[in-house]
C-alpha cells in the first residue's frame, strides 16, 4: 500500500492554500465529461500552474500509481501536478 503520510514539501504547494472542494482525492475522472466538470479542471490545473513543487506532486501521482508488479493501476483519482488521471494515462503511454 502507498504510504500517504505527508511530504514536508507538501505545505509548499499551491494548493495547500486553497479552499477548493475538488482538489485531489474528492474530484473523479468522470467529472471529464461534464460542463462542470471541465469548469472544475481548469479551476484545478490554473491553481497547479502556479505551484512551485509542481513535479514532486506528479512523482507522487507516478509513485502511486505503479504496482509492485511494475505495471501502472490508476488507483488515485483527482488532480496530481496539473494531471487527471487520463492525462498521466496519456504522458505515461506517450514516454513508454
Amino acid at each position: 500500500m502507498f504510504d500517504l503520510t505527508p511530504r514536508p514539501w507538501m505545505t509548499k504547494a499551491a494548493c495547500a492554500k486553497e479552499e477548493n472542494e475538488y482538489m485531489r482525492d474528492t474530484w473523479h475522472e468522470a467529472s471529464e465529461n461534464t460542463a462542470v466538470g471541465l469548469r472544475q479542471i481548469k479551476e484545478l490545473e490554473a491553481i497547479c500552474a502556479t505551484c512551485p513543487v509542481l513535479a514532486e506532486c506528479r512523482d507522487l501521482a507516478d509513485i502511486a500509481e505503479m504496482s509492485k508488479t511494475g505495471k501502472w493501476r490508476e488507483n488515485i483519482h483527482g488532480i496530481y501536478g496539473g494531471e487527471t488521471v487520463s492525462k498521466r494515462r496519456a504522458r505515461r503511454e506517450k514516454a513508454a
